[in-house]
């Protein structure tokens, strides 16, 4: 199976896609430096097709075609911490995303944003596939879902083309188990699982929430790093709260860092929403 990533930042909705479907990504698009950089690193034989808005996939895409498409859309438009201004917004591109989806016409289309684009956005976004000839779910589903000791509820949903061709081939892996960006089969994410960690007593430091901290400790298997330090919150407990640990360590600024993980989605959860919307 064949992936196609748009809006990738550092990779997280992948992660679950590339696990679930047993799927190799082709090529992304990623504008933002700091989030291609890190891509770049992991994904060093992918091509970065740039910014999505300026691809012409009637000329290059066909030569390109996909099996899974997905794509983590911004979601400032959306947002309840915005002004929701939805298509009036600048970054709402969800348009080019249904231009690459006519042309390249994938098996599955994977799309994540935030829970406000139920009311605001989807609608559009459901009508626009289903006119393309795909059968939609989707669903909201909180990081705490899948163990995460954050809420974090994203909406999810996974469009299947009528096509009659269109089944899918490969084996689901366990979601649970996703935790880097180059992880390709299920003997090896076996290989790479570590031994879950004897529970601390941190009471000390995350309070009423050191059961929930203990809980996703032993989900991803490795101990919660210090939360903070002189220079405030630390970009690898965040990374951790996210369950992935491919950002840090790599020269990228704690600025970015934090950006990224910000915008970014908790692979664990997004496998979950697949398991649930796509058996």
């Amino acid at each position: 199976m064949r992936l196609g990533s748009l809006c990738t930042g550092y990779g997280g909705l992948d992660m679950a896609v590339k696990a679930h479907y047993g799927a190799d990504v082709a090529w992304y698009s990623e504008v933002d430096k700091d989030c291609s950089q890190l891509l770049a690193h992991h994904w060093p034989t992918q091509s970065n097709l740039g910014d999505l808005t300026q691809i012409s996939f009637n000329t290059w895409g066909r030569m390109e075609a996909v099996d899974v498409l997905c794509a983590g859309f911004p979601c400032q438009p959306f947002s309840h911490a915005g002004k929701r201004e939805g298509e009036n917004d600048d970054r709402a591109i969800f348009a080019y995303i249904a231009d690459a989806v006519s042309v390249l016409r994938p098996r599955i289309v994977v799309l994540e944003n935030v829970a406000g684009i139920l009311t605001l956005g989807g609608p559009g976004v459901i009508g626009t596939l289903t006119g393309l000839g795909y059968n939609l779910r989707w669903g909201v589903v909180r990081a705490s879902d899948a163990g995460a000791p954050h809420r974090r509820a994203r909406w999810f949903c996974v469009a299947r083309s009528t096509d009659p061709g269109s089944e899918r081939h490969g084996g689901r892996e366990n979601g649970r188990g996703v935790g880097h960006l180059d992880r390709r089969d299920e003997s090896q994410a076996r290989q790479q699982q570590r031994p879950r960690p004897e529970p601390v007593d941190r009471g000390g430091t995350f309070g009423v929430y050191a059961d929930a901290i203990t809980r996703w400790e032993r989900t991803i298997g490795r101990p919660a790093p210090d939360p903070t330090d002189d220079q405030g919150l630390r970009p690898e407990f965040v990374s951790w709260m996210m369950g992935v640990d491919h950002i840090c360590g790599l020269g990228l600024s704690r600025t970015a860092e934090l950006k990224m993980l910000g915008n970014g989605v908790c692979p664990q959860q997004a496998a979950l929403a697949l398991t649930l919307l796509d058996d």
